[in-house]
């Protein structure tokens, strides 16, 4: 008796960890989310989309006032100051991102461009396929002092605003930790943060050979394992009443 109950607490034990591994979770969420949304970051590949954004005939735009100090970096290709930058819809301002990053000039590009603010602010497409809504979200990393990206991204705070089709504005603060699972969708890709996950970043980096081959292994052997140990308890547990039934 205490042998099955062994093997089948061990074998239960080896595919909780197997199933409640990060990189398991981690994919059936990027599933659940490809599923649920169709969401399009505006500004991918950063080439350089206006900041000004009809959605629904609702005007979104944003626009800075520098604040009086020196520029954060200079260099021959650009110059990024401090500055507060206000996000206006239909003309109003909505929100305003205080000493926030912006690039103020790009040799190689001198028109304003929503590249000047990232990746501290980017614009999303979100299509809810489950609720059939169609919304447009800004997201804004309000962490202070971050100009140089050094901030730990599990440190960082953000907001998010979102309008509907029916141009109503929802307004809502977080934090890496407290972020929900779309707004975990929501970080755009940047040559400071690269990509991130939700549980892991294991399927959204460039890990080494022996990274993949230990992130993969561990679940799948600790599921196999568990797994033996179960065929186990179930031989033992046949073999034990086929046993009684033969006494009987």
């Amino acid at each position: 008796m205490k042998l099955k109950i062994f093997l089948l607490l061990t074998g239960v034990f080896f595919i909780y960890i197997s199933i409640n591994n990060d990189l398991v979770k981690e994919t059936v969420y990027q599933y659940e989310m490809d599923k649920r949304y169709e969401i399009t970051e505006l500004n991918l590949m950063k080439k350089g989309i206006s900041t000004k954004y009809n959605f629904e005939n609702i005007e979104i735009d944003l626009f800075y006032e520098l604040i009086d100090q020196p520029p954060v970096i200079e260099s021959m290709n650009e110059v990024v100051k401090l500055a507060n930058v206000l996000i206006t819809i239909n003309n109003r301002v909505e929100t305003i991102l205080e000493r926030s990053a912006v690039k103020t000039f790009d040799i190689n590009n001198k028109e304003e461009n929503l590249n000047q603010y990232d990746p501290f602010i980017s614009y999303w497409l979100i299509t809810d396929k489950e609720k059939n809504d169609y919304s447009f979200a800004i997201i804004l990393n309000t962490t202070q002092n971050n100009y140089y990206m050094l901030v730990p991204k599990e440190d960082q705070s953000f907001q998010m605003v979102t309008i509907n089709e029916n141009g109503n504005v929802k307004t809502e603060d977080y934090t890496w930790e407290t972020r929900s699972k779309l707004q975990g969708k929501l970080v755009p890709f940047s040559s400071y943060s690269g990509t991130t996950g939700y549980y892991t970043d294991s399927l959204n980096s460039y890990p080494s050979g022996f990274d993949i081959i230990s992130t993969l292994t561990f679940p799948i052997l600790s599921f196999l394992i568990g797994l033996v140990f179960l065929v186990c308890f179930i031989a033992l547990a046949v073999d034990d009443y086929k046993a009684k039934r033969s006494v009987a």
